[in-house]
């Protein structure tokens, strides 16, 4: 048999030899690790959310909401309708009052920063 073999003895008193190596490095690279994310990094959060209305059906006894593919896409519409009473120049003019801002209406409509699809 030409390969070396190492025996288990061996190998324990190497990692005897070299424990205080095997503890610190690892302890030093956390260390550095927790370091960066807590001062060099910035955290960036998102988030997103869709609605869909739906209605109650009553079925026999109980209510129960069903939603078929057509009431899907009314709600898709009710919603693109509303996007669409929420840019109008009356409730945008509402908003200016209440908030007092000076932008314009046109440039309050484009700050929508997700548009209903």
């Amino acid at each position: 048999m030409s390969a070396k073999t190492m025996e288990l003895g061996v190998t324990l008193k190497i990692i005897k030899n070299n424990l205080i190596w095997l503890i610190a490095l690892p302890l030093i690279a956390m260390t550095i690790a927790f370091g960066i994310s807590k001062y060099y990094i910035v955290p960036q959060y998102t988030s997103s959310a869709q609605i869909f209305i739906t209605t109650n059906v009553e079925s026999g006894s109980e209510k129960e909401t069903t939603v078929y593919s057509e009431q899907l896409k009314t709600n898709m519409q009710m919603a693109n309708t509303f996007n669409t009473i929420l840019k109008s120049s009356r409730t945008l003019e509402a908003v200016r009052s209440e908030l007092n801002l000076t932008e314009s209406n046109d440039a309050l409509a484009k700050k929508n920063k997700y548009p209903i699809r």
